[in-house]
């Protein structure tokens, strides 16, 4: 992890990251807040207590678990023994180090 000991602010706050919400110095609550640097750019993250969103296009190296319900419109992944006897429309289960996508 990176030091601020014996840094001027003039040569960190670039580097430093915010989040803003409407009001000042609340840090971070349930409702997701865009991740801003220094200067102020905006990232296309958004950081809540238990709320992370990406905005554009992701990509992820390694292993990535997802767990947990997803919101209307959204890819569903399940980690199931055997393939659901009714899958809903855009289902995508794992079964067995197999991945099946209900269309």
């Amino acid at each position: 992890m990176a030091s601020l000991n014996n840094q001027l602010v003039s040569n960190t706050y670039k580097d430093l990251l915010t989040v803003s919400g409407t009001t000042s110095n609340e840090g971070l609550e349930n409702t997701a807040k865009r991740v801003f640097d220094g200067e102020g750019t905006g990232s296309p993250l958004y950081l809540g207590t238990s709320t992370l969103d990406v905005v554009g296009t992701s990509t992820f190296t390694g292993s990535v678990t997802i767990s947990g319900k997803t919101t209307t419109n959204t890819l569903k992944l399940n980690n199931l023994s055997s393939l659901p006897s009714s899958p809903e429309t855009g289902e995508v289960v794992l079964v067995n180090g197999e991945i099946y996508i209900n269309i």
